[in-house]
This record gives C-alpha cells, structure tokens and sequence, in this order.
C-alpha cells in the first residue's frame, strides 16, 4: 500500500513564554497535510509507504524539513528544488482556550509544485491512495490548482480529500467555493470540519454540508463538530458518530479514520479511532 498526502511543510514557530529571550522560537513543522501523514505513518503497518508531496527550495529551512521528513519514516519523492524560494512559516499563539495561527507564506517553494508537472505525475503514479490538503489548493496560483485537479483526474487515483484549510490562505470565499468543489467531485472521501464549512460556504448546519459532499459524489463524509460529534454521509445516508475533541485536532482524527477505513474497519470504529488519536495530538500540545 503506498499512500501519498499532498501538502506545504511550514516552519511552525510558538509565542515564546514569558521567561524565553525571544519573542518566537521555532518549534518544528506542520501543515494540514503533513501533520495528516506524520500520523498516519504512526497507524499503518510498516511496510505501508507514506510520502509527503511538495517542494522544498534550496535554503536551511528546506534542508531541516527535509531531514524532518526522513526521521519521520515519510518519504519525500523527488521534486526539483525551487532555487529562490523556501519554507513558509506560522506563528502559533497559545492559550488556555484556543490556538491564534498567523501566517508568513508570501511565494514559498510549495506554490510552484506545479512547476514541476512531470515530478508530480511520477511522484502519483501508483499510489493505492492520495491524499489532498486543502492548504495546497490554497496557496498555488490560480492555473496550477486547475491543473493538479485535472492531473488527478487523468491518473484516477483514489483521492481523500480534506478541504478545511482556513478562509485567510485563499484569496477570497468564492475562489475557495470553487476550488473546492471541483476537487470535492473528484473524492471518494471528504474530511472537513463544520467550522470550515459554515466559513467557506456559509452551510446552515453540519448535516447540510455532509449532505452537499455527498450530493457531489463522495462515498464518504465525516464533518467533525465542536460539540464532540461528527456528521458522517455514507453512500447518501446521513448518520452521527462521537467524536470528542476531533473537532480541535482535525489531522490525527483524519489519519485515524484514514488508517481504519484503508485497513477494513467500518465507520464507526474509524471514528472512534479517529477520535483517540485526536486526544493524543491535544495531549502532546498540552505538554510542549
């Protein structure tokens, strides 16, 4: 089984504490996408292959994500580097409440993925399952959303979904309406979070917008909720499921339920999965 998540790798810096030097330190690395296959490589049998698809320019950053990837277990297929950009970054604020994201992605090396036609469709080819951020979508320029999209098409490869990037990387609502619901008749899977949702589209409740994916095509639904549920549309069938907490760790639910699914497990226990690597990612952000 190969599975390949496509996605931009961030530089993550956090609000120093009151007694730290600096003002923001880094941390580590993150993105919707590559935080989906850092745990997924977690949950799949070892002779599973995870790869994280983007590109990497040719400066530190690109270097220390690179060697991140590789400690990981994930493999990073062979893009050419963008020689004048490299890694985006965020600022992650904390407190006892939520997390605040700002962002510093100006033109990073991932935004010319599709720079690279031939690397990507190699980089495709054979995959049992592809995985798309809508981070990515987000961020490249408006032509190459539309040729990766059509790129997925051609190849056919089974596609997963998870369009809950926030509003603030697109250029406006209606550009990521649009986007979205392209690559949305494309998937077999759609993961998405009824906060996105109710910010992109504007949808009146969750179970409207587990219904309007599935209106478009996909087999499987799962819009997460605040309240510790989760909205899942199963071949057109509208049903709930818990999901505590899901809601604010929205990648290790993903790659829980991900990893279940791909493995036999019917939805309710890819939920309860979900739901359980979920509380560990909340629980690993409450100990940094």
């Amino acid at each position: 089984m190969r599975i390949v998540c496509i996605g931009e790798g961030l530089i993550e810096l956090t609000e120093a504490r009151p007694a730290a030097p600096t003002p923001a330190t880094p941390i580590g690395f993150a993105g919707e996408a590559l935080a989906t296959a850092w745990y997924l490589r977690r949950l799949v049998p070892e002779d599973w292959r995870v790869a994280f698809l983007t590109r990497l320019g040719t400066d530190d950053g690109s270097a220390a994500l690179a060697a991140y990837l590789a400690r990981s277990g994930l493999d990073c297929p062979p893009v050419p580097p963008d020689p004048r950009r490299g890694v985006g970054q965020y600022l992650l604020a904390r407190d006892d409440t939520q997390r605040r994201f700002c962002h510093w992605l100006g033109d990073s090396a991932a935004h010319g993925l599709m720079r690279e036609p031939a690397a990507v469709r190699q980089a495709l080819a054979g995959a049992d399952l592809v995985i798309l951020g809508g981070d990515m979508l987000a961020v490249l320029p408006p032509a190459h959303r539309y040729a990766l999209l059509a790129l997925l098409a051609e190849m056919k490869r089974p596609l997963a979904l998870i369009p809950a990037s926030r509003l603030g990387l697109w250029p406006d609502a209606t550009t990521a309406r649009a986007v979205i619901g392209v690559a949305a008749a494309l998937a077999r899977i759609v993961l998405t979070t009824a906060r996105a949702e109710a910010a992109i589209f504007h949808d009146a409740s969750p179970l409207a917008s587990a219904a309007r994916y599935a209106k478009m095509g996909a087999g499987q639904v799962v819009v997460l909720q605040p309240e510790g549920r989760a909205v899942l549309a199963l071949d057109g069938q509208l049903t709930t499921q818990p999901a505590e907490a899901a809601a604010s760790a929205p990648e290790g639910f993903n790659a829980g339920y991900i990893a279940a699914v791909l493995q036999g497990a019917t939805a309710a226990e890819a939920c309860a999965l979900g739901a359980q690597v979920a509380a560990r990612a909340i629980a690993r952000r409450r100990a940094a």
